[in-house]
C-alpha cells in the first residue's frame, strides 16, 4: 500500500525525481537473489543466523534489536493510519459524539483489532486478508489508470502537461 499510494503521491508532489525512491527496493532484491543460494547452502533461516556466523553473537544481538526497533517503528506508523482512517469513517457516519474519542484512543482500538484478529486467524488468516488487500489493489490500479490516462488526455495531455510544469519551472 505505501508503494502504491504513498509513492504515487511523492511522484505527484516531488515529479520526476521521486522514480528514484524505488531503486531502493529493486537493488534490494538483486542482491538477495545473488546471496540467496549461498544463504540457503549454509542452512541460515535468518539475517541473525548469517551475522552470527560472521562477526558474532553480539552481531546477531544487535542484528535483533536493529529489527525490532525497525518493525516498532512500522508497526507505529501503520497503527497511526489505521487509526486516522477509523476516525475519518466514524466522523462521516456521524458514530462520534462530539468531542469524539481521542486519536491515541482510535488507535488502541486499531491495534487491539488487529492483535484479536491475528491471534483468532492466526498466519493463515492474515495471508487471506494479504491475498484480498492485494487483490483490490491491483483491481483498483487496472481500473483507475485508464481513467486517469483519459483525463489527463493521453499521451497529449501528458506531455503538454509536462512541457507546461517544465516552462513554469525555468520562468520561476
Amino acid at each position: 500500500t505505501g508503494s502504491i499510494f504513498g509513492l504515487a503521491e511523492e511522484a505527484y508532489g516531488v515529479g520526476f525525481a521521486a522514480l528514484i525512491l524505488p531503486l531502493g527496493t529493486a537493488v534490494g532484491l538483486v542482491v538477495l537473489a545473488v546471496l540467496c543460494r549461498k544463504v540457503r547452502a549454509k542452512g541460515h533461516y535468518t539475517l541473525q543466523d548469517i551475522l552470527e556466523e560472521r562477526f558474532g553473537p553480539v552481531a546477531r544481538i544487535l542484528g535483533t534489536l536493529t529489527l525490532v526497533i525497525a518493525y516498532l517503528m512500522i508497526i507505529s506508523y501503520q497503527l497511526r493510519a489505521g487509526g486516522a482512517v477509523a476516525g475519518r469513517i466514524f466522523e462521516s457516519q456521524d458514530m462520534l459524539a462530539a468531542g469524539g474519542m481521542a486519536p491515541w484512543a482510535l488507535v488502541a482500538v486499531v491495534a487491539l483489532f488487529i492483535a484479536t484478529y491475528t491471534a483468532l486467524a492466526g498466519m493463515a488468516g492474515v495471508s487471506v486478508t494479504d491475498t484480498v488487500n492485494g487483490i483490490l489493489m491491483i483491481s483498483g490500479l487496472l481500473i483507475a489508470l485508464p481513467v486517469i490516462w483519459s483525463a489527463a488526455g493521453g499521451m497529449e495531455g501528458i506531455e503538454a502537461a509536462f512541457a507546461g510544469a517544465a516552462a513554469s519551472s525555468e520562468s520561476a
